[in-house]
Formats: structure tokens, C-alpha cells, sequence
């Protein structure tokens, strides 16, 4: 997707690299992703899925949808490719993406599960009580980070 739809060359390996020198410079990073894109395959979700769990923690993840916006190259490569987006950029925000979806969720909590826990719901993708153990966890997780959230938020104000 990267280097057919939008021409972009990067490797894996040099991002978790940067994440270990982050690590050990004491940096927390925040990454931006986008979750809903019309172009990617399961196969390509699953490499951003290996990627994140390969991150040096801590870190955190701010969700985007893929947003055609008018005028843009992006909405160009849609009309070309006869792609309909799952966000009209006349409608709705591209930070309006669909929380219920296996790999936002799972996403949501790779900063935050130990890597094993994270790895097993990717390992079981397929498997119905798998994805229901993390539909719970990411709802109890989601819980805790908006307490937590609401809490910072008060302190500073």
C-alpha cells in the first residue's frame, strides 16, 4: 500500500530501531496511525500489527481514518481506483473510525497489554472467543485510559 498507492518507501526495521533510541533517550513517542484504509488488505493490517508489537514501549498511538480531502492527491488515487471512502471529509471527521473493528482494537491496546497478551490475540485473530476476550480487554483498557485522561486533565487545570 505504502509504495503502490502512495509511493512512500520506509522499512520496519528502521522505525524500531528509532524506537529503541527513543527508548534509551528516555523519549516517549507518540505515533500517528491510520486505522481505516480502503486500500489495505488483512495482510497488510497484520504487518502494522507486527510492526507495533515490535515498538520499544512505552508509547502511544493517536487513531486517523484515511480522509480524501477535496483537492488532494488522495482523492485522485480514490476516484482513479473507483474506491469509495469510508469517510466523506464533507461529513465527518477523519478521526471517525469504527471502534468496534479487530484491528483498531487490537491497535488500541498494544502501548498498554504485555506484549505476550497482544500477541496472543494476534496469533488467535481467527478465533471467535479470542476476539471476544479482546473486545472486553479493550474496553476495560479504554476505561482506564479515559479515567486516566480526565484525571491528568484536571490536575493541570
Amino acid at each position: 500500500t505504502n509504495k503502490m498507492i502512495f509511493h512512500r518507501n520506509f522499512k520496519s526495521n528502521a522505525i524500531i530501531e528509532c524506537s529503541l533510541v527513543l527508548k534509551n533517550n528516555g523519549i516517549y513517542p507518540f505515533y500517528d496511525m491510520i486505522i481505516e484504509n480502503e486500500f489495505e488488505e488483512d495482510s497488510d493490517r497484520d504487518e502494522t500489527v507486527r510492526l507495533l508489537l515490535d515498538l520499544e514501549k512505552p508509547f502511544s498511538l493517536t487513531f486517523y481514518a484515511l480522509t480524501p480531502f477535496p483537492g488532494t492527491e488522495l482523492e485522485k488515487i480514490y476516484k482513479e481506483k473507483d474506491v469509495l471512502p469510508s469517510v466523506n471529509p464533507y461529513e465527518k471527521s477523519y478521526k471517525d473510525y469504527d471502534e468496534k473493528g479487530f484491528y483498531f482494537q487490537l491497535c488500541s491496546i498494544v502501548p498498554y497489554a504485555s506484549k505476550y497478551m497482544a500477541e496472543f490475540f494476534f496469533r488467535y485473530r481467527k478465533n471467535g472467543f479470542a476476539r471476544f476476550i479482546l473486545k472486553l480487554y479493550f474496553e476495560v483498557t479504554k476505561h482506564r485510559r479515559n479515567r486516566r485522561k480526565t484525571a491528568q486533565e484536571t490536575q493541570s487545570s
